[in-house]
């Protein structure tokens, strides 16, 4: 008796370790249409988390896959209050602020004024999940659609 229940509680902590390895491997993400074209961001995909003089600040940042970090995203987010779900983001809001900076090739662009929204779907003290959408300007005009993040805080 006393050896089956030995063998059920090994095998419970193998269960319930293997549970929390599967959910590490789950991969940050950052997708978008970038000007029509389907775009990842996934690669170094993550996010920051700061409070700076009672402004609570994300940032979701990645390098676009495949352009040897030559071209990244960077995702701002900042409010008087905590950043919370259901909310959403705008860039001409000076309590809930978002803003999108795309960098082509070393070259900036930068979120154009009254365009860019970000809407947390979910935010916990482990990730972040939402979506955005505007335009950038900068030596070019880009317009980014069906933008989507689920990543997780350093």
């Amino acid at each position: 008796m006393k050896k089956n229940i030995y063998i059920s509680f090994i095998f419970l902590i193998f269960i319930f370790s293997s549970c929390s390895k599967v959910n590490n491997l789950i991969s940050s993400t950052i997708t978008a249409d970038l000007d029509g074209t389907s775009v990842k961001f996934n690669d170094d995909a993550a996010a920051t988390s700061t409070t700076v003089s009672g402004i609570h600040i994300i940032t979701i940042s990645g390098n676009q896959t495949g352009s040897s970090g030559a071209s990244f995203i960077n995702i701002e987010i900042s409010s008087n209050d905590p950043i919370s779900n259901g909310a959403s983001y705008t860039d001409t809001s000076a309590t809930h602020h978002a803003s999108i900076e795309y960098t082509e090739n070393g070259v900036d662009n930068i979120d154009a004024d009254g365009i860019t929204k970000v809407t947390i779907l979910s935010v916990s003290s482990s990730s972040i999940q939402g979506t955005f959408g505007g335009s950038v300007s900068g030596t070019s005009t880009h317009s980014f659609a069906n933008g989507a993040f689920n990543v997780k805080f350093e």
